[in-house]
């Protein structure tokens, strides 16, 4: 699998030398640079994102239709995602 230039997920690093070895666009390229940084952790995924989201993709149509300005449509997503938050907390 690295042979053919699909990184491992497993951290060893004699894997590395094999990396895309059976790739001729790789030959004579230091692909051994693709693993000297350690890459950076994911992202956490906000417990409201889902919330916030419903609204925004409202306040967006919203925007694009003309039937809303791009603040009014944006304050009243904020709005009603607070209250749905506040609801939710209790």
């Amino acid at each position: 699998m690295t042979k053919y230039g699909r990184m491992s997920a497993l951290a060893d690093p004699a894997l590395h030398q094999y990396y895309g070895q059976n790739l001729d666009y790789l030959k004579g390229k230091n692909v051994s640079a693709a693993f000297v940084n350690q890459l950076a952790p994911l992202p956490i995924n906000p417990i409201y994102k889902t919330t916030l989201q419903k609204y925004l993709d409202v306040a967006v149509d919203n925007i694009v239709k003309g039937t809303q300005d791009i603040n009014t449509a944006l304050r009243l997503a904020e709005e009603e995602t607070n209250k749905d938050i506040a609801s939710q907390q209790k």
